[in-house]
């Protein structure tokens, strides 16, 4: 903790939670969106929301693990810059490979 009382990683983790906030915003729009199309075009529109599903979770896992292990990851990483969230999904899911799907803040 610094002298003001917060963590050195505080704007990595408000970082972390407006992407996260954003990926969620942009799931749900797609959701809302696909569910027009199964309305009005074509009721098999519904065989995107796994997509949707799939990859919001495959988005959200990085910024998980960053919230949970802010101290392992490269100090001054900023999610909502793509080349450093880019960095965080391939050091997590790698981390994740290597682990049998355990990703712990020391494998990172």
């Amino acid at each position: 903790m610094s002298a003001s009382g917060t963590s050195p990683d505080a704007p990595t983790r408000w970082r972390a939670s407006l992407a996260a906030l954003i990926i969620t915003t942009s799931a749900l729009a797609a959701c809302h969106y696909v569910h027009e199309a199964m309305i009005h075009v074509t009721p098999s529109a519904f065989l995107a929301f796994p997509i949707i599903g799939s990859a919001w979770l495959a988005l959200c896992v990085p910024l998980g693990v960053l919230m949970a292990y802010p101290e392992d990851v490269r100090r001054g990483l900023n999610p909502l810059k793509a080349k450093d969230f880019l960095e965080l999904a391939k050091t997590t899911y790698r981390a994740a490979g290597a682990n049998a799907g355990k990703v712990r803040g020391k494998d990172l």
